[in-house]
């Protein structure tokens, strides 16, 4: 692996500092890897991106004292695992249990025709709303943030916020206009 560091590097000193750094501290960042994720194959890869953050950090890494070194290495290191570890605790895959137990829910096919027509009218509502509050509608939809919306129309944020509120406060009204005499019935 230390060739493939060090073809990514461009000066001789950078080269040494990595490879010095690979032979003597590369065993100890693997154990507090290890420490932390607690398998092989992810100590292994935690090392892996703590290498690639030295890659960047290179110029900046003293390996003059070998205890400030050993601690810096020690800490990169954890925070790395840490992150791997929270990384992998954010995508937890379904038990073959929980396959199991998720039921399917079938729609009539009135429901689904009626939701489409509702869908359907309030995208002609939309389409119907005056430009002021139908563009920073959109633009929210399309994921555009406040301050963009506002610097997009030229307005003040907080003149964006209120016309977003308007919009949405047009479509909740429209919705209840439409609910209203089915309720009727």
């Amino acid at each position: 692996m230390l060739w493939m560091y060090t073809t990514l590097l461009e000066t001789a000193e950078q080269k040494d500092k990595l490879t010095y750094i690979y032979e003597n501290y590369a065993g100890m960042m693997y154990h507090v890897a290890f420490g932390v994720v607690g398998e092989h194959y992810l100590a292994e890869d935690a090392v892996h991106e703590t290498f690639l953050r030295l890659l960047c950090l290179i110029d900046d890494v003293e390996i003059g004292d070998p205890q400030k070194l050993k601690h810096y290495l020690t800490v990169l290191t954890h925070s790395i695992s840490v992150d791997t570890v929270r990384k992998l605790n954010k995508v937890k895959p379904i038990s073959d249990d929980e396959l199991i137990n998720l039921s399917v829910t079938e729609n009539e096919p009135e429901d689904v025709a009626l939701n489409e027509l509702v869908l359907e009218k309030l995208v002609n509502f939309v389409k119907m709303m005056e430009e002021k509050y139908r563009t920073p509608l959109n633009l929210r939809w399309m994921g555009y943030s406040i301050q963009e919306i506002a610097e997009m129309m030229e307005i003040t944020p907080q003149n964006a916020k209120v016309r977003l509120h308007r919009a949405r406060q047009m479509i909740l009204k429209e919705l209840e206009a439409q609910d209203a005499p089915a309720e009727k019935i």
